[in-house]
């Protein structure tokens, strides 16, 4: 049986760590680091830009790929430079902060199938931010995107820092954190995580949203209603990681209804297309 003495200092350690700001921030990637620093310096060079994406492939597919969605129309591109003129520098820094943030839950080991679930609802989060900022005439809508994305991107960080503590506290011992004990812990800190991420990734502060546990009345369309509107949606639909209480999602969503002053008929559409494949 697990010295319960163990995983209390597990999780000790853990929330010090985590609330001292003392976590390591996934690396972003080198090429997509330069691509960043192009895409925000005051003078911006374009040819620069497609030279450092050529240097990971990748990040090369996934913008070829956003370039000829369906959504854009047109004829196809079929260069890299194309394909970022169609794009623009806002849209672009969201493709390549999902090819970071994609890294981050690609993780493999004890977490993959856990990684996993948790990028699919943070996928349906973003599409679903996207696309209420949109009906309420936010131009800005890629940064409801990446709000909707990055919302639960400290929880992947959280649960390596405590396998990473568990082996230090009793090397050599196999997994014996219970369920419980990781879903606290990771309930109580990912937040926190997730904004030291953002803080290491050079992000707005306002995107890094997921904490409030109740809307803002007094900014309606803030990114933090619009999110966790979204979240409510996307659990609604059965991209979620755990059980839930779809009575207290309905509410949830009906309130971000009303708030966010969003028509239930168009929740209910988008809700439907959350089903359909991505492009």
């Amino acid at each position: 049986m697990t010295d319960p003495r163990l995983v209390a200092e597990v999780e000790r350690l853990v929330l010090a760590r985590v609330a001292a700001g003392k976590i390591d921030v996934p690396a972003i990637g080198v090429v997509a680091m330069r691509c960043l620093d192009v895409l925000r310096a005051k003078s911006f060079d374009l040819r620069r830009l497609v030279r450092e994406i050529e240097k990971e492939p990748m990040i090369a597919v996934m913008i070829m790929r956003t370039a000829n969605a369906a959504v854009y129309g047109g004829h196809a591109v079929t260069k890299l430079e194309q394909a970022a003129v169609r794009l623009g520098t806002a849209r672009l820094e969201v493709v390549i902060l999902e090819y970071a943030a994609r890294r981050v839950f690609a993780a493999t080991g004890p977490f993959a199938t856990a990684n996993r679930k948790i990028w699919e609802h943070s996928v349906a989060v973003a599409r679903v931010s996207r696309e209420l900022a949109s009906y309420i005439g936010r131009q800005d809508h890629d940064a409801y995107y990446l709000a909707g994305l990055l919302h639960d991107i400290g929880k992947p960080v959280v649960a390596a820092l405590l396998l990473e503590t568990q082996k230090k506290v009793a090397p050599g011992v196999a997994t014996w954190l219970d369920q419980a004990t990781w879903d606290r812990v990771i309930a109580n800190t990912h937040h926190e995580a997730a904004r030291i991420v953002g803080k290491g990734w050079k992000l707005p502060e306002a995107i890094m949203v997921g904490r409030e546990t109740s809307y803002d009345v007094g900014d309606r369309r803030s990114f933090a209603n619009v999110v966790r509107m979204a979240n409510a949606m996307a659990k609604h639909e059965g991209f979620t990681t755990g059980p839930v209480d779809h009575e207290e999602l309905v509410v949830t969503i009906a309130s971000g209804s009303t708030i966010v002053d969003i028509d239930p008929k168009v929740v209910d559409a988008i809700g439907v297309r959350l089903q359909e494949p991505l492009e």
